[in-house]
């Protein structure tokens, strides 16, 4: 079998709809709109039949109301539990109850808070449990049909239409208000009923502030085309919940949560988080040193001293001077993350700044500035033991950019970018000292040095432009690199003929497991593929692990996976306080 047939067949095992049914059955018990939400985004796309999901959320739902009036049931039959029980206010609440025990369950589903103590009191008064039984299936039904309803519409709507995350959420807060204020007419309503029934006091209105809020200034009309896929607007906790269910489910299935760190034994933690970049360099074998751009690591000192500027500039020289390496370089923290802190350096001055604003005791990277043009990832994953690999994935990256007219201002040009919103908001502040400034006719302003797509760069999906060729040179390069089977090589080259044949490039960093097939961030991409894609990634990532295990490399202990994410954190905050190096 071929090791593209076996990637094939790896991919559609990533998913086992038993598991996931089950997934989302036991989710349901602890949040209902959460399990629902999960389930419709595994069948938008595709990893889960509709009927499969929304009968595993009905039957969960149905199953978390029967548990809670057994648990009610259960308490009335041992004495301790009336310890924390009001018998008269019991009494009174059976009375008032059991002819209305349909209108007690219905509302209990329009306010869900109310949901757990009703239905514990329904058992603990030993309600009919038919009655009970029946009117809860019900009312689960048709909220699961509603629910279901009306997520799978936004979410069509979503896919179909590419609405920006600002639409999906001012469309969102119309509909959360009308559901609040209905919810809080009716909890009003029927507190100040309870609070009667029980001899208490009526429940006081509460007045709300009501001022608007400011106005955003009008942006330019936005291009047909997107430049953006819609779900990159997402917040990232919300987009990545199904990768970490997923990450879950196959730890269960290996027996490991940390089992991806064996997938590149030579990489510390197999590059997953707070790896060093100048340790996954250090990997290259002399064969093939030549696709890498030279380097030199130097560390900053820990404490300051009189003259310590001008003796760390003097230290940043002479390693330079070490590494054969002269102006200009690019400098960038040995472990960033996400393009903070990469600047361009074109004479000691700017190393001088660069070296003041630069966290003391954290170690730097001062690397050749490569000039050619263009640059894309490229995402290559093989199974130990074969000689050739794949590339699972193909990117081409762009600047974040803005093109004048002769008559816009920068801040104009940068609002009216079709970049997305904190994008926006960091190249706003990042530019603030030139936003007046009013570009030529055509002229092109490159607003980030990184080509990240924190700072608003362009990725679009280059997997087609994949040769024999070009596979047959990464082969090359993969092989010269001690113990390396799965990860992203950021490469620059000048022609793209030559890319494809596997000459004149350049690769300027090599990340582990911790990074992304860039690809899916194409404008074109569906939420679907997006999902299926980091599904098969990181199926990839335990599947290779695992068989480094088999040969004897173990995964990092939990402890010291947190220890490694903590250092990168820390190292993180540090860099976003200086306003030098955000960028």
């Amino acid at each position: 079998m071929s090791a593209g047939s076996l990637f094939q067949t790896l991919s559609a095992l990533s998913i086992d709809p038993t598991f996931l049914w089950f997934s989302i059955f036991f989710i349901t018990f602890v949040l209902e709109e959460g399990a629902a939400a999960f389930a419709v985004m595994l069948a938008l796309s595709d990893m889960l039949s509709l009927p499969l999901a929304t009968t595993a959320v009905y039957l969960g739902v149905v199953t978390t109301d029967l548990g809670l009036y057994g648990l009610g049931y259960s308490a009335s039959r041992f004495q301790w539990a009336s310890r924390w029980i009001d018998g008269a206010k019991i009494k009174r609440a059976g009375e008032w109850m059991g002819p209305r025990l349909l209108p007690a369950v219905i509302m209990s589903r329009l306010l869900p808070w109310m949901l757990p103590p009703t239905f514990i009191a329904c058992g603990y008064l030993r309600l009919p449990f038919k009655r009970f039984f029946w009117f809860a299936s019900c009312t689960g039904l048709v909220w699961t049909l509603v629910v279901f309803s009306a997520l799978l519409g936004f979410g069509n709507l979503l896919v179909q239409h590419r609405f920006s995350f600002t639409s999906a959420l001012v469309v969102s807060g119309f509909i959360a208000l009308a559901v609040w204020k209905f919810r809080a007419a009716r909890a009003q309503k029927s507190a100040a009923t309870y609070a009667a029934s029980y001899g208490g006091d009526a429940v006081g209105s509460v007045t709300l502030d009501a001022s608007p809020l400011p106005c955003s200034p009008p942006l330019a009309v936005q291009p047909e085309k997107p430049l953006v896929c819609w779900f990159e607007r997402l917040p990232g906790w919300i987009f990545y919940t199904p990768v970490a269910v997923m990450w879950l489910m196959l730890s269960l299935r290996y027996r490991s949560f940390t089992l991806p760190t064996a997938a590149n034994p030579s990489f510390e933690c197999g590059g997953l988080v707070g790896e060093s970049k100048n340790q996954a360099m250090l990997q290259v074998a002399p064969t093939v040193v030549q696709w890498f751009a030279p380097h030199v690591l130097h560390a900053r000192a820990a404490t300051a001293d009189q003259d310590c500027g001008t003796t760390e500039l003097q230290m940043a020289l002479r390693a330079l001077a070490t590494a054969a390496l002269d102006f200009p370089v690019v400098a960038k923290p040995d472990r960033g993350h996400q393009g903070y802190g990469v600047c361009p350096i074109y004479c000691k001055a700017d190393l001088q700044r660069y070296i003041s604003a630069f966290p003391r005791g954290e170690p730097m990277v001062l690397q050749k500035l490569i000039t050619l043009q263009h640059e894309a990832g490229v995402f290559y994953v093989r199974l130990p033991g074969e000689r050739s690999g794949h590339i699972f994935s193909l990117n081409l990256s762009a600047p974040a950019q803005v093109v004048g007219d002769g008559v816009s201002s920068l801040r104009m040009l940068i609002l009216a970018a079709p970049l997305v919103g904190r994008c926006r908001a960091l190249q706003l502040e990042a530019q603030r000292a030139r936003l007046d400034w009013i570009p030529d006719d055509c002229e092109t302003v490159v607003l980030a040095f990184a080509r990240s797509l924190r700072l608003g760069a362009t990725l679009s999906d280059g997997r087609q432009l994949v040769t024999p060729t070009m596979l047959a040179r990464f082969d090359e390069i993969a092989d010269g690199i001690k113990d390396f089977y799965f990860g992203r090589f950021d490469v620059r080259f000048e022609r793209l003929d030559e890319f494809q044949r596997g000459d004149n490039f350049q690769i300027v960093e090599v990340n582990g497991v911790g990074a992304e097939a860039n690809h899916i961030w194409d404008a074109n991409t569906t939420l679907r593929n997006a999902y299926k894609t980091l599904f098969a990634q990181y199926t990839l990532a335990f599947h290779i692990g695992h068989l480094n295990r088999q040969r004897g490399c173990q995964p990092v202990s939990a402890r010291v996976l947190w220890r490694f994410f903590s250092n990168q954190q820390r190292a993180l905050k540090l860099l976003q306080r200086s306003t030098r190096l955000q960028r």
